[in-house]
């Protein structure tokens, strides 16, 4: 994506993801406080360049207006409790995959339903915590084969003692 070359060479394996994540919340979301005249213009055919990207792909979504949608980026931090500051984590990798991916793939009914209820964290920056938990809940499903069980792990365990984060944040490669 063009909005994202730039940052492919930064040094600072932080900052990089700072802005490919804020850029990314800036082209879904508008949270950078956009007037309606900016967002109809560079921020609509922006979207519409990468609704076009989905679509080529096959993908079955569309983003699309939140409640957040209208937020300044100060406005969205303060809502969902979370800061961008540097945490100490391994590096990320990148693996060469020789398989390609499924066109569309749907935990709910793929042979049953492997996805957990959706969870609200409120005001509080541990959406890392609630992804990798929601995750490691999906995987315990599908390894056990037990679709559609109500499985309920703890992401309070999650942000409390895995050292990958706290209310302010976190890193899933480290949680």
């Amino acid at each position: 994506m063009s909005l994202l070359v730039s940052y492919l060479n930064e040094k600072d394996e932080n900052k990089f993801y700072f802005h490919l994540n804020y850029r990314a919340l800036v082209v879904f979301f508008n949270t950078n406080g956009f007037s309606q005249k900016q967002y109809d213009g560079d921020i609509k055919e922006t979207v519409i360049q990468i609704q076009s990207l989905i679509d080529a792909s096959g993908a079955k979504w569309t983003a699309g207006k939140t409640i957040l949608s209208d937020k300044s980026w100060e406005e969205w931090q303060n809502y969902v409790g979370l800061t961008f500051e540097p945490i100490n984590a391994p590096p990320l990798t990148n693996e060469e995959l020789s398989l390609e991916p499924p066109v569309a793939l749907d935990w709910r009914t793929a042979g049953g339903n492997y996805v957990t209820n959706v969870r609200n964290q409120e005001k509080c920056g541990s959406c890392w915590a609630f992804a990798m938990t929601g995750g490691l809940e999906s995987y315990v499903l599908l390894s056990q084969n037990i679709p559609g069980t109500d499985l309920d792990l703890s992401e309070q365990i999650m942000l409390s003692c895995s050292g990958a984060g706290s209310c302010n944040g976190g890193r899933l490669n480290a949680s």
